[in-house]
């Protein structure tokens, strides 16, 4: 049928209560078309086709009654294009079995004649020998066949009605199409074939002898006779001639096939017979004849002898191994293979164990999982799709077409059979081996911060997640090689492990892997790796490396991850904080201002400023030891004291203020400690360079600390025990486990040390009067003094106070004589202070 324009023409009509059922009458518009009718009607009945046609179906609802549907489909080829006539079915039970009914007529168009298809014989076998026979009108025309036929002979005869026969030959393949379609040059007038399959052919040279001829014009048409050079042949013989006719076979042959395309007999259209016959020994086959009926007309035929196949020592066993094994070997290695990589192997056929020389024969080969051994196969095999070929052993040995694996697998033989349609012997390959994956790549979900700032930061010794991605298969447990760690600048250590990968994934993953280092981590070549997927083909059948190239025809033994590169900002794992601060301390001291005390009022500052220097540390978590985390500098380095951030430089500690000073002797007031002159928090305490994990912070005392002097109520002495702290934080919130970081504590002498002594002291400048003549200079005698418990008394360790006449300035009372007063400015602090003397005059 005309697959792409299949109906040429149809109708279909109701029908009058009755059992007969016409169909309306139609008109063709081109020859050979298939009419088809079917006729229905309400009542469960058989029915009788009508005159001519052949019943295709005949069906009813239920047992014949009065009631329920029944329904006919009829056919006839239809040779010339014209009326069809009206197509008449009759229903069984008589007058009682009346009733209303439909009718439909079809005529099918024919394919167009550009091709040809023959239909496999049932029960072709792979290594079966197929035979194809055309015989088609005119002889010009040339045929193209399927892949995998080849022409034997072409025969045309070119009087007459000119015809042509062509034969061709096939070896059969495991799963051969139901046709095969051969492609004629242009339309072809007429065009008939068929194919014939023979079992136990030598595949390798089929056709033993072959010829054919064209005939003259009649009815009997013969072959020639050929000479066969072997015993056992099979003898294959086509006729054909350009009429439509029924053929009688050659005495002594058994008829393959008798066909014809138009309705026969018929003085157009042409037809073809096919034969067989076996013939025992070396010998002439005699001529041919078969004999058409109906009207005589020019043919050809065309007549082979096909070669046995040899007899054939069924192997004992066979084996498998690489090709470049030894010829004669019956045992070899096959060495590790790759996912997705070509390889092809030997198969060797076995027999009193030596490679059975006189073998050339089919088998089928495949990979297998499940086997525990050679030979029989024990076990459970279970092959790997997609393996199976049949492969060709010549004198015992061959080799397979390219195996292309794309899941890796732990453990696989070769396994081969024969014969291929039925095997008898069944062997797996001594030597096992793996299908190994090219490579891991790893990903994390949860460490996948490549910068320097932002989130995750994960605290060293914190667990984070890694997976391992391979292939389906794969169910190794994938393993860290420390040595392969790319750090920044430092690598540190991956602590924890994979989990077996499922093989229906291939991918491995752990959530408790922990990290040694700040900072981030890539990893080089190999850095994840598997060394044990492999263990089958260990030591020998695979190289100590991880090499994904052939080197004397072996992979690596190792399979590992693809590189990582440590990149800030573009790839890499991270980001890592330190888990904790440790702190040390220097002895900061303040400079006495007077040697062995200070006098209150005065600013003091330090001679060795206060620095805290800080180790940044991996904590102790899964195992961790505390150690330095040398990447903690530079960009990593997260101090800072810049103003409004919460997790800046650490707050001072609030409960007392940055300073905070004790009572210690008692006698008055202790005066308030005034850090006005202290550097801005800002930029104090000043955050040192780090290197390698360590750095200082140093206090700086700005323009001094000063105790606060009162003008109206002096204090006696006091210790000044003043203490500093402060809490060392970064903006990750990594901490000093022990916050604040204190220097001194504000108690009993306990206070940050001074160069001379803690003692502050109230002081002043005592000037006492003289008597003398005022002809004389006048000595006006000065002490210094400071208020203790017993009042006002002088200062015997003061020796570092000095006025020189810049100090001083006398205000005469010759300027002002009727006060009779003096007075003298002591320029000495911010403002001078002023004394004021009495002068009595004579």
């Amino acid at each position: 049928v005309d697959a792409s324009n299949p109906i040429d023409i149809e109708n279909g009509q109701t029908t009058a209560s009755a059992t007969t059922h016409a169909t309306p009458n139609v008109t063709t518009t081109v020859a050979n078309t298939m009419v088809a009718t079917h006729h229905t009607y309400s009542s469960s009945q058989n029915w009788t086709p009508p005159g001519g046609m052949t019943e295709s179906f005949d069906q009813r609802s239920g047992s014949a009654s009065a009631t329920g549907q029944s329904v006919e489909g009829v056919r006839v080829l239809q040779a010339v294009a014209g009326a069809t006539g009206v197509k008449t079915a009759t229903a069984a039970g008589g007058a009682g079995s009346a009733d209303f009914g439909n009718t439909h007529i079809l005529a099918l168009r024919p394919q167009a004649n550009n091709d040809i298809d023959l239909a496999t014989p049932a029960g072709t076998a792979a290594d079966d020998v197929m035979i194809a026979s055309i015989g088609f009108q005119p002889s010009t025309l040339t045929i193209t066949p399927p892949a995998g036929w080849t022409s034997i002979r072409r025969t045309a005869n070119a009087a007459g009605t000119a015809n042509t026969l062509e034969t061709f030959r096939r070896t059969a393949v495991a799963g051969e199409p139901v046709v095969h379609r051969f492609v004629f040059s242009a339309a072809a007038t007429a065009a008939v074939g068929g194919i014939q399959s023979f079992a136990g052919v030598d595949t390798t040279t089929p056709v033993d002898v072959e010829n054919g001829q064209a005939t003259p014009n009649g009815a009997t048409h013969a072959t020639p006779s050929v000479m066969t050079t072997v015993a056992g042949t099979m003898i294959v013989t086509a006729h054909t001639f350009s009429s439509s006719a029924t053929w009688n076979p050659p005495a002594g042959m058994v008829e393959s096939a008798d066909r014809a395309n138009l309705t026969v007999p018929n003085a157009a259209g042409q037809s073809i017979e096919l034969n067989r016959v076996d013939q025992g020994s070396i010998g002439a086959t005699g001529v041919k004849t078969a004999t058409a009926s109906g009207n005589p007309d020019r043919g050809n035929t065309h007549i082979l002898a096909l070669r046995p196949a040899p007899i054939i020592v069924v192997p004992g066993s066979f084996n498998a191994f690489e090709s470049s094994t030894a010829a004669g070997a019956i045992t070899g290695q096959i060495y590790t293979k790759l996912i997705s990589a070509n390889f092809s192997l030997d198969a060797v056929a076995i027999l009193s164990g030596a490679q059975h020389g006189t073998f050339t024969a089919t088998v089928q080969m495949d990979l297998v999982t499940g086997s525990t051994g050679g030979a029989n196969c024990p076990g459970t095999p279970v092959t790997i799709a997609g393996t199976t070929q049949s492969v060709n052993l010549t004198v015992g040995r061959g080799t397979t077409g390219n195996f292309n694996v794309t899941n890796a697998y732990r453990d696989v033989r070769v396994r081969v059979r024969y014969p291929v349609a039925s095997p008898t012997v069944t062997s797996c390959s001594t030597d096992n081996f793996s299908i190994r994956p090219t490579a891991f790549t790893v990903t994390s979900t949860g460490a996948g911060n490549t910068g320097t700032t932002g989130t995750p930061a994960i605290k060293t010794g914190a667990n984070f997640n890694l997976t391992a991605a391979s292939v389906t298969g794969y169910d190794g447990t994938p393993i860290i090689d420390n040595t392969k760690i790319a750090g920044t600048p430092t690598a540190g250590a991956i602590g924890g492990g994979f989990s077996a990968a499922p093989v229906g994934t291939g991918t491995a993953s752990g959530a408790s892997f922990f990290y040694s280092e700040a900072g981030n981590f890539g990893l080089n070549a190999n850095a994840v790796y598997d060394s044990g997927f492999t263990s089958v083909d260990q030591p020998s059948d695979c190289t100590a490396d991880f090499s994904n190239a052939l080197a004397g025809g072996k992979y690596g033994c190792s399979f590992g991850s693809t590189a990582i590169a440590q990149t800030t900002g573009v790839s890499g794992f991270g980001r890592f904080i330190p888990d904790n601060f440790n702190v040390s301390y220097n002895m900061p001291l303040f400079g006495s201002g007077c040697v062995t005390f200070t006098y209150v009022g005065k600013t003091f500052a330090y001679t060795i400023a206060p620095a805290i220097t800080v180790t940044a540390r991996n904590g102790t978590n899964n195992g961790l030891t505390n150690a330095t985390t040398t990447n903690y500098a530079g960009a990593y380095m997260k101090f800072s004291n810049a103003a409004g951030s919460s997790l800046n430089q650490a707050p001072y500690d609030t409960q007392g203020g940055r300073y905070t000073r004790f009572d210690a002797l008692g006698g008055g007031a202790t005066p308030a400690l005034d850090t006005a002159g202290l550097p801005a928090t800002t930029g104090d305490p000043a955050i040192g360079t780090f290197t390698n994990g360590i750095g200082t912070l140093t206090f700086g005392s700005g323009a001094g600390l000063v105790f606060t002097r009162s003008t109206t109520t002096p204090n006696a002495p006091f210790n000044a025990d003043i203490a500093l702290a402060l809490n060392v934080i970064d903006t990750d919130g990594v901490t000093f486990a022990a916050n604040p970081a204190s220097f001194g504590a504000a108690t009993a002498g306990n206070g940050m040390a001074f160069t001379s002594g803690q003692e502050m002291r109230y002081g002043r400048l005592f000037l006492q009067n003289a008597y003398g003549s005022d002809l004389a200079p006048l000595s006006l005698p000065m002490r210094v003094e400071y208020y203790s418990t017993d009042g006002w008394v002088t200062n015997t360790a003061d020796t570092c106070t000095s006025l020189g006449l810049a100090n001083l300035d006398l205000q005469n009372a010759i300027d002002n004589p009727a006060q009779g007063v003096a007075t003298i400015i002591i320029k000495s602090g911010t403002p001078n202070k002023t004394s004021t003397v009495t002068v009595v005059s004579p």
